[in-house]
């Protein structure tokens, strides 16, 4: 009974690191996709940004066209500088948006690079602690005694002592 008992903490204490470590593999993809959709995330606002500075100087060219004197100078300059001005701010919002999504991708990752630490060496504990308790049951019920005396039989019996 005793050796089903080893056998069995044994057993326990390997699924619990192979769990531990299967569990750290899938945080650290996690942290890495967390970055990568960050990155993502922050393409996209620089994108809209330069869109948008694209579309104002293309309406401010369209405009600059169409003003033959239609507009005056002033009222023409003022309008350009509207634009300007309306666009200069979607376009920080949009640079501010990108640095925030790089800023959330960076601090999930590093939740996850935790979460995969502690899963490493909580297996690691879990396991160590299966052993000591199942040690410490054989040690109380006196089966160490019986193990040592059935590896010398065995010993005995295969020419080892």
């Amino acid at each position: 009974m005793e050796y089903v008992a080893i056998a069995g903490s044994l057993l326990s204490a390997v699924q619990s690191v192979q769990q531990a470590r299967y569990q750290e593999t899938m945080f650290e993809l996690r942290s890495k996709q967390a970055l990568v959709e960050a990155d993502a995330k922050a393409l996209a606002y620089e994108r809209r940004a330069n869109d948008g500075l694209r579309r104002v100087v293309a309406a401010n060219a369209a405009l600059a066209a169409r003003n033959k004197g239609l507009f005056s100078n002033g009222m023409f300059q003022t309008l350009a500088a509207t634009n300007l001005k309306n666009a200069g701010i979607d376009i920080t919002r949009d640079m501010q948006n990108a640095k925030l999504a790089l800023i959330g991708g960076q601090t999930q990752s590093a939740m996850d690079q935790m979460a995969a630490d502690q899963a490493a060496s909580g297996g690691y504990l879990s396991a160590v602690a299966k052993l000591a308790t199942t040690g410490y049951d054989l040690y109380e019920t006196s089966a160490f005694e019986q193990v040592g005396t059935d590896i010398k039989k065995v010993g005995k019996d295969i020419g080892i002592g």
